[in-house]
């Protein structure tokens, strides 16, 4: 509720504004009405309210001079001016103050409900401010305070444990939805309207962080749950949804977010839905397993990958995948049995062919056991493609060739890890370990030196031509290429 004082000196008036704000809405409390400017003032700081509507001129003291010592005394309630209409000077005045709005004398219910929607907008945005403040701000308290902001962190897709990018599939997915339209008709609904909530950005473009404002702790997690089910529904990916079940302060939301987080990263099953409170298990139906199983399959592909036999070491990483999935394995788990499986592959081809970044970016961009397996098996197919090969003969100088034969084609490094079977994470990082220059950078400076030489050679050329020419469909992104390769615009190369 938006707590409300009226400040006027006229009791009929007074009393017909509060019975005109009961009318025309549901979320507006009038805490009291004051008759002039020094009860008004005692009654603010009594209240304490959200929004002030105050006469101007009154007896005693003036709504001018009430609000300036309210402000004097760290009030910071919005402030709404009843005004007759010969009082224009004043209103200037109180619109320098920093006033919301002014209503004129006698206030209709078609006006006032215009100034209650600015009231509601505005209390919304500074609380925006405010918990966007608290949610990314340092955490300052060891023992969460107790109050009414309910906290629950939501992923797409697998949990994120690389730095943040903007090609997770989460993305998408998040973008398609309208998840905060659908979040307001939940907890309108079942809240009467008497709740607010927000969704803010997480840690990673693929969670979300909501907070729910509500003194009903069941009615908010029924909530969570009824918002769980839709995402389920709706996004195309794995949800982990986690909740705290106790409300916080304002001042605690912060900590709580971190709390939720930590448990997000630590009990998350790769591929399922889930959703859990962070004090409690996810209700994911793991599987009674100790662990000793996919222990053993993990032996059984290091067995394979030391006698370097292809078709034991699929059928091996095969066995493998299918326990992790029995095993409901969380992707804190996962990840560290597939470093094992990277370093025997590294042991065994002496060459370092996943690194734990690379492990972390392939299970952010996948959210299944098939996705993963088929980019393991580009992995080692191409280990054993390249075993015992001659440095000119290697993968490496193979790409640099097709790079080069292929440059004036809209090429990507996507494109080209697919042409050799490759994930594009690990061939982007061997190769620039060798040459020293990534392959996105060495396919620009590729087509920028052909570009120099075709308006070498032809100084009548059109950029957009030179610009098709070397790969480039949009001419003016080819000519920003191009300042910024050579430091000229390619009109001033000519």
């Amino acid at each position: 509720m938006i707590k409300t004082v009226i400040v006027e000196d006229e009791p009929a008036i007074g009393r017909a504004v509060a019975k005109l704000l009961r009318t025309i809405s549901t979320d507006f409390l009038v805490a009291g009405i004051a008759g002039n400017g020094r009860e008004g003032l005692k009654l603010i700081e009594q209240c304490e309210p959200q929004v002030v509507f105050t006469d101007i001129i009154m007896p005693g003291m003036d709504g001018l001079e009430m609000m300036e010592q309210v402000k004097a005394r760290g009030g910071q309630p919005l402030f709404v001016v009843l005004s007759g209409h010969a009082e224009f000077d004043y209103i200037k005045r109180a619109l320098s103050m920093g006033i919301l709005d002014y209503l004129l004398k006698p206030v209709t219910a078609g006006e006032l409900e215009l100034v209650l929607d600015k009231v509601r907008n505005q209390l919304r945005e500074s609380r925006n401010s405010r918990l966007m403040e608290e949610l990314h701000g340092a955490h300052r308290e060891a023992v969460p305070e107790a109050g009414s902001h309910h906290v629950a962190l939501v992923c797409l897709g697998t949990v994120p444990g690389c730095a943040d990018r903007g090609t997770f599939p989460a993305v998408r997915a998040w973008n398609d939805m309208d998840y905060e339209k659908y979040l307001e008709e939940v907890f309108s609904g079942l809240s009467a309207g008497g709740a607010m909530q927000w969704a803010f950005p997480g840690m990673t473009s693929a969670e979300k962080v909501l907070i729910v404002e509500y003194e009903g702790r069941d009615t908010v997690i029924a909530g969570f749950y009824q918002l769980y089910d839709w995402l389920c529904a709706h996004a195309g990916l794995p949800v982990t949804f986690v909740y705290q079940e106790q409300g916080v302060g304002i001042s605690s939301i912060g900590g709580a977010a971190r709390t939720l987080r930590q448990a997000l990263a630590e009990k998350s099953v790769f591929g399922e839905n889930g959703i859990f409170s962070s004090g409690r298990e996810s209700e994911q139906g793991r599987g009674e397993r100790t662990g000793q199983e996919t222990e053993e399959a993990l032996l059984r592909i290091r067995r394979a990958v030391f006698k370097k036999l292809s078709e034991e070491t699929e059928a091996a990483l095969g066995a493998f995948w299918e326990e992790c999935q029995y095993s409901h394995l969380t992707v804190s788990r996962l990840s560290s049995a597939l470093g094992h499986i990277a370093l025997y592959f590294q042991d065994s081809y002496q060459r370092i062919a996943v690194t734990e970044k690379d492990i972390q970016i392939m299970l952010a961009d996948n959210y299944s056991y098939e996705a993963l397996s088929m980019e393991w098996q580009v992995i080692l197919k191409s280990l054993e493609e390249n075993a015992g090969l001659p440095e000119d003969d290697s993968l490496l100088a193979q790409v640099k060739r097709y790079m080069e034969e292929h440059f004036r084609e809209p090429l990507t490094k996507h494109d080209i890890a697919q042409a050799f079977h490759f994930a594009p994470s690990y061939l982007s990082r061997i190769y620039k370990e060798k040459y020293g220059i990534s392959m996105g950078n060495y396919l620009t400076r590729l087509k920028i030196e052909e570009a120099k030489q075709r308006m070498a050679q032809n100084p009548q050329i059109l950029i957009k031509e030179i610009a098709a020419e070397v790969g480039y469909k949009d001419p003016y992104y080819f000519s920003k290429v191009f300042k910024k390769e050579t430091g000229s615009w390619p009109t001033q190369f000519f």
